[in-house]
C-alpha cells in the first residue's frame, strides 16, 4: 500500500481501508502488554493478580498445591496508592485557569463523562505513570446530523455542540505514523460499554 497523505485517505477503497485498520505497530504488541499487567498491578484486585499470568504453576509442582498457594497469597495493593499520591503531589493544588470566556463551560465539563478539565488531566497523568503513555484526543460532539443545523456558532452553542476530550492509554493506541511534520495519523480503538470500534 502506497504511503498515506491527508489527501489519499478520502480515496481509500474499502479493502484497503480494512487492511490498513487490520494493521498493528511493530510496538503495539509490547506496550498493551506491558500497560496491561501496570493496570492489574494499579488495581490491587486479587482475581486478576492471582492467577497463572503473575503466579505462575511450577513444573514439578502439583495441582492441589498449586491451588493451596493461590488461596494463602495475597497481592501486594500499594501500586495503586503509589500513583495516586504521585498524581495527588503533581496536582497540588488545583490547577486554576485563566481562560476566554467561550471556554469557561468547558472547563467544568471537559469529556464525554462530563468530567471537569482538572479530573481529565488528573485521569491522563494516572494513565502515563501507569501505563506508560496516555494520548489525549481533542475532539467535539458535533455529528454530521449536527453540522446540516449548526451552520453558525450561536447554532453550535444552541445545539450544545462543545469541545470534547478523550484519553487514550497504550492498549488503544494500535497503529501511527510519523512523517517530518510529526504524527503523521495515528489508529485508536475506542471502548465503550458494549461495543470496540
Amino acid at each position: 500500500m502506497a504511503e498515506l497523505t491527508p489527501e489519499s485517505w478520502d480515496a481509500l477503497k474499502d479493502e484497503e481501508l480494512l487492511e490498513l485498520l487490520g494493521q498493528r505497530h511493530p510496538a503495539y504488541e509490547t506496550a498493551r502488554k506491558r500497560a496491561q499487567e501496570n493496570l492489574d498491578l494499579a488495581s490491587g484486585e486479587r482475581d486478576r493478580l492471582i492467577c497463572k499470568t503473575y503466579l505462575p504453576q511450577a513444573s514439578a509442582e502439583e495441582n492441589s498445591d498449586y491451588e493451596k498457594r493461590q488461596e494463602v497469597t495475597e497481592p501486594v495493593t500499594v501500586t495503586g496508592q503509589v500513583v495516586s499520591q504521585t498524581v495527588g503531589a503533581i496536582f497540588e493544588p488545583d490547577p486554576q485557569h485563566n481562560v476566554p470566556q467561550a471556554l469557561v463551560g468547558y472547563l467544568d465539563n471537559a469529556d464525554k463523562a462530563n468530567r471537569s478539565h482538572a479530573r481529565c488531566m488528573l485521569e491522563a497523568a494516572k494513565t502515563a505513570i501507569t501505563t506508560g503513555a496516555c494520548a489525549i484526543l481533542v475532539d467535539t460532539n458535533l455529528t454530521p446530523e449536527l453540522m446540516e443545523v449548526a451552520r453558525s456558532q450561536q447554532d453550535e452553542k444552541d445545539h450544545g455542540v462543545r469541545v470534547l476530550l478523550s484519553l487514550y492509554d497504550p492498549r488503544q493506541i494500535v497503529n501511527w505514523r510519523y512523517d517530518d511534520g510529526g504524527l503523521a495519523w495515528v489508529h485508536l480503538l475506542a471502548v465503550t460499554n458494549d461495543q470496540a470500534s
